[in-house]
């Protein structure tokens, strides 16, 4: 028995301190100099409400005795009290709040957004797009709740009530002071207990949201797949059974928080009911005043707004609270590491070497097995292979957007783990197997690789990625906007403009993933011709499963489950009789 209540008591200890840690780190990101502002004007609006009814009570008890003088003087006071109470710090509380609320938004948007794009490429692979962009969505809202709870309405009210209190063991008999303490306790308990619950209702209701929202989120970016296949009804099932389940979790929520306001109404009424009777009967007896009596009942009055503003955020504070803990959740997740040296030494073409590197993705067998090559410095190397060989996670590796899980890869000599991602990805340009393009202008896209780029270094880009027949057709030319992901361009013409971008960069190391795999045979010539010359002493990777793109490389390897089974050039391959000659023919014969 003794342990089960130890047991307990515990847990509820461990929620308390969760709860208390997470107001800490809300208030964490409020601006330093917003804070102490409105704090202060809190507490003076807090004084000024307290002080408003015993100005009144002094009116009452001089207007009774008829002192003409010193009751003009109360009421005056009285109206002086409530006139700075309603206008001035009122409007001192709201500019100062916005000042809080939009600094704590500014600062934990920019942070949520910096660590989504710091966060390892691994990440991307087991959580949906819709799913962090939610999350961040609902932590940002959640923390501004918050800190309304509890800037507006939990530290008011416990402000008031510590300072009612105070008045009231002063001024009335102990018996009304006695109610009033049972009143907060008995408010306390229900609180606490409420939130906690409430919490515990919310955090489902928000994982129900986060999966619908990451669902519909899915849909909308795979629109076009979903028109393709046909696939709009059973989607929007989907969809509907994700947001009806949402709406049943937030209707019986609703109906939780609607019970504890139940409760609380009930005991603030009765104490309330209790306490104005207990005052009035004691101001017949001759033991109060008249003014004592409008005091009391001014204070409960006063306290219920308050109050009531309170209950009414217990709701928002713990809807709040989950919301900026999964927010608080995704943000602790570990980022890639930026250690090493953050700029390659030299400013030649780089030499890589891959020893014995062996990689798996989560849930996968070995994509690279214990895979070795060099490519030497200004040379031109071809990575071919079927699908799935381990081409294009090789180019990954390169880029530092995996690690690998043994071995090790060199640039230079030196091993890639000594420098920074970004200083590795500072010295390599890629053009993806798929190509993806932001919601801006062509020439955005493309001087996205060098924002200090000038107009005809762009231009230069555009010739020798052979897109100058499509500027030229463009009614907008370069600023032509290309659609969400690119969507308003071919295939081809989006390879294009990777090209192009690749080509502005001017890298030390070249990675060329499918560059011309969307392209006709006439376009894969010329643009493989410019970038022969482009590429000319520069370091470069090719990876195609059109062989004919590589031919001219220097040095082959063929890859297969993840190994270097071939390396020579074009002919010396064709002579060996191996895989590539059978991958050669097999094209050949079919074009």
């Amino acid at each position: 028995m003794m342990e089960s209540l130890r047991r307990r008591f515990s847990d509820r200890l461990k929620k308390i301190n969760e709860f208390f840690h997470l107001l800490r780190k809300s208030l964490g990101y409020a601006p330093r100099s917003a804070l102490p502002i409105v704090l202060g004007v809190i507490f003076l609006d807090s004084v000024l409400i307290a002080a408003t009814p015993l100005a009144l009570r002094g009116a009452v008890n001089e207007l009774a005795g008829h002192a003409a003088g010193l009751a003009l003087g109360y009421v005056a006071l009285y109206v002086v009290l409530e006139a700075a109470s309603a206008g001035g710090t009122a409007a001192f509380i709201n500019r100062s709040y916005a000042r809080l609320e939009y600094g704590v938004r500014y600062m934990l948007t920019t942070q949520a957004y910096h660590h989504l794009l710091d966060l390892p490429q691994a990440t991307y692979l087991t959580r949906k797009v819709g799913q962090l962009t939610t999350i961040v969505g609902k932590g940002l809202q959640g923390a501004v709740s918050v800190q309304q709870a509890l800037i507006r309405g939990l530290l008011p009210a416990v402000l008031q009530v510590l300072l009612v209190g105070g008045i009231l063991f002063g001024t009335v008999p102990p018996t009304i002071a006695i109610i009033f303490v049972v009143f907060v306790v008995f408010y306390g308990v229900i609180f606490r207990h409420n939130l906690l619950l409430i919490m515990a209702g919310q955090r489902e209701c928000v994982s129900a949201d986060i999966e619908a929202s990451a669902l519909a989120t899915d849909a909308v970016i795979n629109h076009e797949t979903i028109k393709l296949f046909g696939a709009g009804t059973e989607l929007s099932t989907r969809i509907d059974a994700a947001y009806s389940s949402s709406r049943d979790r937030w209707i019986s929520y609703a109906g939780m928080t609607a019970k504890s306001f139940g409760q609380t109404a009930l005991v603030t009424l009765t104490c309330f009911g209790v306490a104005l009777y207990l005052t009035a009967e004691q101001t017949l007896r001759g033991a109060m005043t008249v003014g004592g009596f409008v005091m009391v009942s001014a204070y409960f009055l006063r306290l219920i707004e308050p109050i009531r503003f309170l209950f009414g955020g217990v709701g928002r504070l713990a809807g709040g609270l989950v919301d900026f803990q999964q927010l608080l959740g995704l943000l602790s997740e570990p980022v890639e590491l930026e250690t090493g040296d953050p700029v390659l030494p030299g400013n030649g073409p780089l030499t890589l070497e891959f020893d014995r590197v062996a990689f798996a993705y989560p849930g996968r067998e070995n994509v690279l097995d214990e895979i070795s090559f060099k490519v030497p410095a200004g040379r031109a190397v071809a990575l071919v292979g079927a699908s799935g060989a381990g081409k294009s996670t090789i180019a990954r590796l390169i880029f530092r957007l995996y690690s690998p899980d043994r071995g090790a890869i060199f640039v230079d000599g030196v091993a890639i783990d000594r420098f920074t991602p970004a200083a590795i990805r500072a010295a390599i340009a890629i053009v993806p197997q798929d190509t993806v393009l932001f919601h801006d202008s062509i020439a955005a896209n493309i001087g996205f690789a060098r924002p200090d780029a000038s107009a005809a270094e762009i231009d230069e880009a555009v010739c020798l990625a052979g897109l100058a027949p499509l500027i030229e057709r463009l009614p907008d030319g370069l600023e032509t906007i290309v659609g969400e992901r690119g969507l308003k361009l071919s295939g081809g013409e989006k390879q294009r403009v990777a090209i192009a971008r690749a080509i502005l960069k001017r890298p030390r190391l070249f990675v060329l993933d499918e560059a011309t795999s969307a392209l006709d045979s006439a376009t894969e010539r010329t643009i493989l011709d410019n970038l022969a010359r482009t590429t000319a002493g520069v370091t470069t990777i090719m990876i195609a499963h059109r062989l004919s793109a590589i031919r001219a490389a220097n040095e082959i390897l063929v890859i297969d489950h993840g190994r270097v089974v071939e390396q020579g050039n074009h002919a010396e391959l064709l002579v060996r009789d191996g895989l590539y000659a059978h991958m050669w023919r097999a094209q050949t014969e079919h074009s």
